[in-house]
């Protein structure tokens, strides 16, 4: 039985009019508080939860909290749902999405500040964390730890993780092999040709790459191909008044990676995975339309095609300094093939998600990058290990960006082959039912998914 506490009629705070708690609410947050070693508030704000939380094992003295989107609702299946120890939703605003591919602001989401500004009544703040599985929400979330004083990652903890100007920066200083780079500040452009003249003495050639320093999803990414590329775009751009600041890198050949892996409680870190596409980056994917496969192995199963990854890695790690616990993802280039030639490309603070997230899963490498998320915030000894009872299943996922309209053929398994399997097409339409139709490139997406079982 919950217990109970005394409450007045004070008039709410403009904050907490925005979200009322209930009596009920209240209580539940007050009972929490008192009986839990360490409360968990896991935000989502566009994209629903995306596993099934598979081998979530929750210890007794923590307790798990939702604040979602209402959106996302329909999404979030019982098996999931019978974690959280209270779900609370809210009605997200997106007028502001398209802008975050480009400038990873601080969203507005008043429904959280003012949920915040009664929780840090009822939960002793020192019990609290706030947990993210979208970049977009990142900025926020520092903000509010700020504000209500509750333990975790500040802004400027993590800027040199998500700033890749900073990141480059660092990597330069730490030794960390990187690509040649310029940075281009359109806030104070004052003669395009010099700008133009001093990329070309930093780098060397072309053809180079762009992206904004605060960009997320590809957005604002393109290889230019050559000066004139290069004095067209920024021309465009400063017509357009735009005053951030773009990376301009050396274009790097290679096999493009993500290695994820969970940074722990005790301060040691646990591997994960190592995606690959093959020869094709997802940004020239993006451009031309061709099928891009997802690869998904486990470090260990890996050594012969990344040899010293764990090493790479231990070297970012003690390079950026990241804060522990949380989930963390190097993602670079291998300059050749079977070689531990990496160069570093960038960092995310997260697990992955979306189009990369959905392929690399439990059932592939018996870790769910959700599982770990929450895991390693609730439970100071998880040690990110594979689940033993996963299921003996092996995918391979191809995904058809903007290959609009249905998938009508295919080739087939061949008959002689000597395995069993299923072979099944996803459809723009079902596609769009399993992902948010608001995405703006995703949404446009066919994938073939083939499941061979062992």
């Amino acid at each position: 039985m919950a217990p109970q506490f005394e409450t007045t009629n004070e008039v709410l705070s403009s904050d907490e009019k925005v979200f009322p708690l209930t009596q009920t609410q209240k209580q539940s947050l007050k009972q929490i508080g008192d009986s839990k070693r360490v409360v968990v508030i896991f935000i989502k704000w566009k994209y629903h939860v995306l596993t099934n939380l598979e081998n979530l094992q929750k210890p007794e003295d923590a307790a798990l909290i939702g604040f979602f989107a209402e959106q996302t609702r329909a999404k979030l299946p019982e098996c999931v749902v019978k974690h959280f120890d209270e779900i609370f939703w809210f009605k997200a605003d997106y007028s502001c999405f398209e802008s975050l591919f480009t400038d990873l602001k601080l969203l507005n989401i008043p429904e959280l500040d003012s949920f915040l500004s009664q929780a840090v009544h009822l939960i002793p703040r020192d019990k609290l964390r706030l947990i993210e599985s979208e970049e977009w929400v990142i900025t926020t979330l520092c903000h509010f730890r700020k504000k209500y004083q509750i333990p975790g990652p500040s802004y400027d903890d993590l800027e040199p993780l998500r700033n890749k100007a900073l990141e480059k920066m660092v990597a330069e200083a730490e030794g960390v092999p990187s690509a040649k780079y310029a940075l281009l500040d359109f806030k104070n452009m004052f003669n395009i040709n010099a700008e133009v003249d001093r990329i070309k003495h930093l780098i060397g050639t072309f053809p180079m790459f762009r992206k904004p320093v605060h960009g997320a999803g590809c957005g604002g990414c393109a290889r230019v191909n050559d000066e004139k590329e290069l004095l067209e775009w920024i021309r465009e751009t400063v017509d357009e008044e735009y005053d951030g600041l773009y990376l301009i890198e050396e274009c790097v050949f290679g096999m493009e990676f993500s290695a994820a892996v969970c940074l722990l409680a005790d301060g040691t870190w646990k591997p994960m995975y190592i995606s690959y596409n093959g020869e094709k980056t997802v940004v020239d994917a993006l451009k031309s339309g061709d099928p891009l496969p997802f690869h998904g192995e486990r470090f260990e199963d890996s050594l012969e095609m990344f040899p010293n990854m764990d090493k790479f890695v231990d070297q970012v790690i003690k390079a950026y300094k990241p804060p522990f616990p949380h989930l963390l993802c190097v993602q670079g280039f291998q300059l050749e093939r079977n070689t531990d030639k990496y160069y570093l490309t960038e960092m995310t603070y997260r697990m992955q998600e979306l189009f990369v997230q959905l392929p690399i899963n439990q059932i592939d490498l018996g870790v769910s990058q959700e599982t770990a998320l929450l895991s390693c915030h609730l439970n100071p000894k998880y040690q990110a290990e594979p689940d033993p009872d996963r299921p003996k299943i092996f995918e391979r996922h191809i995904w058809y960006p903007y290959n609009e309209g249905l998938l009508r053929s295919h080739l087939g398994i061949d008959e002689n082959s000597s395995i069993s399997s299923e072979l099944t097409e996803t459809t723009l339409e079902d596609f769009e039912e399993a992902e948010d139709p608001e995405l703006n490139i995703f949404n446009a997406s066919q994938r073939s998914l083939v499941r061979v079982s062992t």
